[in-house]
């Protein structure tokens, strides 16, 4: 009888470890060293400001990108770099300079320019090329590291 409850509670353990494996990760979780090792190498992008750890999993929507931070924290990116201080001719001019970009909008009001790529490693090669590109400008890589919650 206490091999047979052993045995329960061990398959209910490894039930409940792959049930927690297997959870989306969301934006602002927090992962113990324990879940970091278990992902195994992942590829790392460096933004000059900020390392990144690209996790295989995709963002809920499934067009962007989950990252890992250097505290462990997911982090959602959807390719985009975000540029202000810079005429919208300028940017492209630099954005052909790196990665095509999948799209660039140019919003007046503001003078916000997104500028968005195909990947994560795009996005950084982007970025380092906008960066160099545009030295009077704010360039910055768009990253979500929370999510809101409604109160």
């Amino acid at each position: 009888m206490l091999a047979i409850t052993r045995l329960a509670l061990g398959l209910a353990g490894c039930a409940l470890a792959l049930a927690c494996q297997a959870a989306p990760l969301a934006p602002g979780q927090r992962l113990s060293s324990t879940q970091v090792e278990a992902l195994g190498d992942l590829p790392v992008y460096d933004t000059g400001a900020d390392r990144y750890r690209l996790l295989p999993q995709k963002t809920a929507d499934g067009r962007g990108s989950l990252l890992l931070d250097e505290r462990g924290v997911v982090a959602a990116s959807h390719h985009e770099v975000m540029v202000t201080q810079a005429a919208e001719d300028q940017v492209l001019a630099a954005a052909g300079g790196g990665p095509r970009p999948m799209s660039v909008q140019y919003f007046a009001p503001t003078g916000i320019i997104i500028v968005r790529y195909g990947s994560f490693a795009q996005t950084v090669e982007g970025l380092k090329a906008l960066q160099a590109g545009l030295p009077g400008a704010v360039v910055r890589l768009s990253i979500q590291q929370n999510v809101r919650r409604p109160s």
